[in-house]
């Protein structure tokens, strides 16, 4: 399917080439090297997805249903991600839904709601994966901004955010190291952290 505003269409246009028995292609791109390109330039079925993305982060998109709303291939949209917005369409989507959590945690009232209720609001489906999230990338965790007072000017203090993500980090690091591990689980299936030594 050709697209609008480029009648090459995204498969002869956005997607670098692939299966050559040369070298390379004048279309490869080393994308670990090169600059990302501005969203003015970006086409418009980048800016038809990333407003949907910013309308509906709860819904459970998938990189194919975006591309089948755009009306283009999963391979085009996931390139125009990577080269405009240095990230993937899930990442993306991700990120939305943790700032929308962020932003409503700060808002709330824990008499009122649950950190879980509002991560299941913006399409967290599983507390515990998304907690850790949550925690790599804001330095708390949800109930801790949940349930932090408010300072005397009315709004809750935000703690520094980490310099990294998950994202960003090898995963050991993610994970916290050795000492942040878990033990394995016990007959009785509970989990427990090991010691600090």
């Amino acid at each position: 399917m050709a697209k609008q505003d480029d009648p090459a269409g995204p498969d002869e246009h956005d997607v670098p080439a692939s299966g050559n028995s040369g070298g390379g292609s004048e279309h490869e791109v080393n994308e670990s090297q090169e600059e990302p390109e501005p969203l003015s330039v970006a086409p418009r079925y980048l800016h038809k997805v990333l407003d949907l993305i910013e309308a509906h982060p709860e819904y459970d998109h998938t990189t194919g249903s975006m591309a089948i709303y755009a009306s283009i291939s999963e391979r085009a949209l996931q390139y125009r991600f990577k080269r405009h917005l240095q990230t993937t369409p899930k990442t993306h989507l991700r990120n939305v839904r943790m700032e929308r959590v962020r932003t409503d945690l700060l808002a709330a009232s824990p008499g009122d709601t649950t950190a879980d209720n509002i991560a299941h609001r913006w399409g967290f489906r599983h507390y515990g994966h998304f907690t850790a999230m949550y925690t790599q990338r804001f330095n708390e965790k949800p109930a801790q901004a949940l349930y932090r007072p408010p300072s005397t000017d009315g709004a809750k203090k935000i703690p520094e955010p980490r310099q990294g993500t998950a994202d960003d980090q090898p995963p050991e690091a993610a994970a916290g190291g050795a000492s942040g591990k878990r033990a394995n689980t016990k007959k009785g299936g509970g989990k427990r952290r090991r010691k600090e030594e």
